[in-house]
């Protein structure tokens, strides 16, 4: 079990399918039923179906997603590195602001909107949605270990999928055939720079738009490439651009777009 440096957070383990008789039995001293079943008859896992699952459950005076508002915030400032290395760490309690909370309140509103939209819409709930459903919909300060990683980057990934919104205002869903790949040469407009930053990836997407019918296009780079800079400078000050390269259709949470491939600046 993970040793935290805060008092006031205790951990318990449970087992979701307990036995139901429990309650029934007394164990005084003169009852029958201690010369039968002790204590360790129910705790004793040796012989347990597999299909049971055992977990463990943190409890926090403070909102973990509160926490973890507060922890993007610092390392955004820059001022986290090296002072917070856990999600539970006794420094991230002390440095809560009320920001941090109003912020969490915004994560789970969007977050408990969106999971409404995927229900009507009958979409697949995936594993993380469900654990991001379960997440949201709870106070946040009673939670198993496995929530601690989704609910670190859930900040992040609201962030990202606000801007992103900013992107669909702007631009026209592909009314394309769902053929592989497009090469062609095509007339951009600047819309926005994203940065995406995961366990797995971290890169930089550009997005602009087709000047033909407002097709949203996205180039993507890793965010140490050491030509960014140039880049970020021709999709900074040019009102237009044009891209000859491998334009892809794709998809991102019912979101149509043009991903482009082995391109080449030709104009900007």
């Amino acid at each position: 079990m993970t040793t935290l440096n805060t008092r006031n957070i205790n951990t318990i383990t449970v087992s979701p399918l307990a036995s139901p008789n429990i309650g029934a039995y007394s164990f005084s001293n003169n009852h029958s039923m201690n010369n039968v079943f002790s204590l360790d008859s129910f705790m004793n896992d040796r012989n347990m179906n597999p299909d049971v699952k055992k977990y463990e459950i943190y409890e926090s005076p403070i909102d973990l997603l509160a926490l973890s508002s507060a922890w993007k915030r610092l390392r955004d400032a820059g001022i986290a590195q090296g002072k917070i290395g856990k999600l539970l760490d006794k420094e991230l309690f002390e440095s809560l602001i009320s920001e941090d909370y109003s912020h969490a309140e915004r994560i789970r509103d969007y977050y408990s909107k969106k999971i409404v939209m995927w229900k009507l819409k009958g979409e697949r709930m995936s594993n993380y949605r469900n654990d991001l459903c379960t997440f949201v919909h709870s106070d946040g300060t009673k939670f198993r270990e496995e929530m601690l990683g989704l609910a670190y980057y859930l900040p992040a990934f609201y962030e990202y999928d606000n801007q992103l919104d900013e992107v669909r205002l702007q631009v026209e869903p592909p009314c394309l055939a769902k053929n592989p790949m497009i090469n062609s040469s095509r007339t951009l407009t600047p819309i926005k720079r994203i940065t995406q930053k995961t366990k797995r990836v971290n890169v930089v997407q550009y997005w602009l738009k087709d000047t033909r019918n407002d097709y949203a296009v996205m180039i993507q780079i890793e965010a140490k490439n050491q030509l960014e800079h140039l880049w970020n400078h021709v999709f900074n000050t040019s009102n237009l651009i044009e891209i000859h390269g491998n334009f892809h259709l794709k998809q991102r949470d019912n979101f149509e777009y043009l991903s482009v491939t082995n391109w080449e600046l030709t104009r900007g």
